[in-house]
């Protein structure tokens, strides 16, 4: 059997023996459940390369993981093609609103781990150290992604990318906020409704009065007994006049009769006979 014989240059054995490698970096055999179709699992990309399509069109190769919080599809692996074309877009455009970029960022701001064209994969392309802000490995390339199975071009069901998601959904986010400021926050003062411009209603201005001032009672007792003192009038006579003039037909009323009076000195009733009695004077005895 003939041995085959390889010079240095072809296959440097000292060279292969000295590399290094990220043991972290690698894709760890994958032995877990896969997720069903349209599942969103959480993770972040692990590396990327920079290469071509076969007409020649610039893709973006991602290897994407899941991570942690997948519970038990963490470390569940998917391979993906960004195409960017025209008829793509529909691809590349949620990929880079996932990580916060743009078309002009992959064109001015990608940048290769190396730049000779001798160090890139022989199928894969020019590995990216990152992207504007993404970084292939950190907590900047975290995103969610949805997953179904389809089958390659060999038969065998492989997962693909049906779309890109942030890692955090935004309105999750804001819901979360404003329940922890209602939590942190103390209920507002209770405010008395904002009253309306005079200029609003005319009516209504018209029945607003100003409230009437509160009567002290103890001045109004003072006021009474000044007026008294001032006027020598007995109460009967001042309520009489405050009731005003009476009417013509009570004051010609007859008055009623006058029972007898007695006289002054005599004790008798004016016009009848004393009938034997006497006159009781100071200075005159009984004659018994």
């Amino acid at each position: 059997m003939p041995r085959l014989k390889m010079e240095d240059d072809e296959f440097d054995v000292d060279e292969l023996e000295e590399a290094e490698y990220d043991e972290d970096s690698q894709v760890q055999p994958y032995t877990g459940p896969k997720p069903p179709d349209n599942t969103i699992l959480p993770g972040r990309i692990k590396k990327m390369w920079w290469t071509f399509t076969k007409d020649d069109d610039r893709l973006l190769k991602v290897l994407w993981e899941a991570d942690e919080y997948a519970g038990k599809y963490k470390g569940f692996p998917v391979w993906d093609n960004v195409t960017f074309n025209t008829k793509s877009k529909w691809r590349w455009k949620p990929f880079l609103d996932a990580y916060g970029l743009t078309v002009l960022d992959v064109k001015k701001k990608l940048f290769v781990v190396s730049a000779d064209p001798d160090d890139d994969h022989p199928t894969l392309g020019a590995e990216i150290q990152k992207i504007g802000t993404l970084v292939p490995g950190e907590e900047s390339a975290d995103s969610r992604i949805i997953v179904v199975h389809k089958r390659d071009n060999q038969g065998n069901m492989r997962a693909n990318v049906v779309k890109y998601l942030p890692y955090e959904d935004e309105d999750e986010d804001e819901d979360d906020e404003d329940e922890d400021e209602e939590e942190e926050q103390p209920p507002p003062p209770r405010r008395a409704p904002a009253a309306k411009s005079a200029g609003t209603s005319k009516a209504g201005a018209a029945r607003r009065k100003p409230a009437p001032e509160p009567v002290d009672e103890e001045e109004d007792e003072e006021i009474e007994d000044q007026e008294e003192e001032q006027d020598p009038e007995p109460p009967a006579k001042r309520r009489a006049a405050k009731a005003g003039t009476r009417p013509a037909a009570k004051a010609a009323r007859p008055s009623p009769a006058v029972p007898a009076r007695r006289t002054a000195k005599s004790g008798r009733v004016a016009g009848k006979p004393t009938r034997g009695r006497v006159n009781r004077g100071s200075d005159e005895e009984p004659p018994f």
